[in-house]
């Protein structure tokens, strides 16, 4: 269970072109390189995890499950970037609200 070195290198050159031209540029790439690998990971976790923590939930999609979305909501921010230079996924607890139950989070950044 790892990461391919593409998707640090496409997190770096995100962080250096945060814009929508870019973003949909780079759209497939994103899929290839951001999105699979991510949903992999989801997968393989959960199921290796599922005797640890059966409570978990390990969802692998864009919407409504663990990875968080990479667009940032930039309504009330000075940030007006509208993309986060991470990948976010939140293992949550079954049935419960995510502000108040256990969960276990990976982050993954160019530099973290």
């Amino acid at each position: 269970m790892h990461f391919p070195p593409e998707t640090r290198r496409f997190l770096a050159e995100l962080r250096g072109h945060n814009d929508r031209d870019w973003f949909a540029e780079n759209k497939a790439r994103a899929e290839e390189v951001f999105y699979a690998p991510a949903f992999e990971f989801i997968t393989e976790f959960g199921r290796r995890a599922a005797r640890a923590f059966p409570f978990i939930e390990a969802v692998p999609k864009k919407v409504g499950g663990s990875l968080m979305r990479i667009h940032r909501d930039t309504r009330f921010s000075k940030n007006k970037t509208p993309f986060k230079t991470n990948m976010g996924i939140s293992f949550d607890h079954q049935g419960a609200s995510c502000d108040r139950s256990p969960m276990l989070y990976v982050h993954i950044a160019p530099d973290e």
